[in-house]
């Protein structure tokens, strides 16, 4: 959230919807936390996903019928989570890299889509799956909403389609109202209109999806400000500066 907010009063449109674009693919795992007590590590998950009557990761035997709504892609990112601690580091930061999003989507699957639910989600009590259930509609409605489908409108590299801050407010504005028709969505957005973040009720919703508190850190903040008090009572921000023009590093 604090990347957001930098992106914004740098009127880096492109950085900050591809921050809201990577929050999205991992909400369910925030969801999920309070259950699991981890957000999917793999090293741990193993217990709450798998046994008797799972089909977390499993396989769909050729010509049987089809009882997981997990795609093929989601499959095998499930398969590959409940495997990959025996594997090198290199293993490990593929599958980080290319398929833990992936698994986050398969868990949001499981409780709010599913029609067919499996172990995965009736091991869980009742009260505590209608909770997660609803936090993860949350996730996925938001996954699907303006602001995040402006990522796909903004393409890699030349920098055209790019949206303007007022595109992304629009966009923000409409995802929203679109979030308030889920009872969940519209106790988040209570008062968003007067939240002075940039994407005003972004913090309330992330809060409600994680069912905790989540507001904007300010570790970059404190850094800069932490660096830039040591270079000056040390006086290495002269020493900085002209190493610099000296071409120094």
């Amino acid at each position: 959230m604090e990347i957001i907010e930098i992106s914004w009063h740098r009127r880096d449109m492109k950085a900050l919807v591809a921050t809201v674009h990577i929050a999205s693919e991992n909400l369910p795992l925030l969801a999920w936390e309070p259950v699991l007590g981890h957000a999917g590590d793999p090293a741990v998950i193993g217990a709450s996903v798998t046994g008797v009557g799972s089909r977390f990761g499993v396989p769909v035997v050729p010509g049987s019928a089809r009882r997981c709504d997990h795609t093929r892609p989601e499959r095998s990112a499930c398969e590959r989570m409940l495997r990959v601690t025996n594997e090198p580091g290199q293993g490990w930061r593929a599958y980080l890299n290319r398929q833990h999003s992936q698994v986050a989507q398969a868990l949001g699957d499981c409780a709010a889509r599913c029609r067919t639910p499996c172990s995965v989600m009736s091991r869980i009590d009742e009260p505590v799956r209608t909770r997660l259930t609803e936090r993860c509609k949350l996730a996925a409605d938001f996954t699907n909403s303006a602001l995040v489908r402006l990522r796909h409108a903004a393409p890699v590299g030349q920098g055209f389609g790019v949206p303007s801050p007022m595109e992304v407010q629009t966009a923000w504005n409409r995802s929203r109202n679109a979030l308030r028709k889920l009872p969940l969505g519209y106790q988040a957005m209570q008062g968003s209109e007067d939240d002075p973040y940039p994407l005003g009720g972004l913090a309330a919703l992330f809060s409600a999806i994680a069912d905790a508190p989540i507001v904007p850190e300010t570790m970059l903040h404190d850094v800069s400000t932490r660096v830039t008090d040591l270079m000056t009572s040390s006086g290495e921000d002269t020493l900085f500066t002209d190493r610099l023009q000296a071409g120094g590093s």
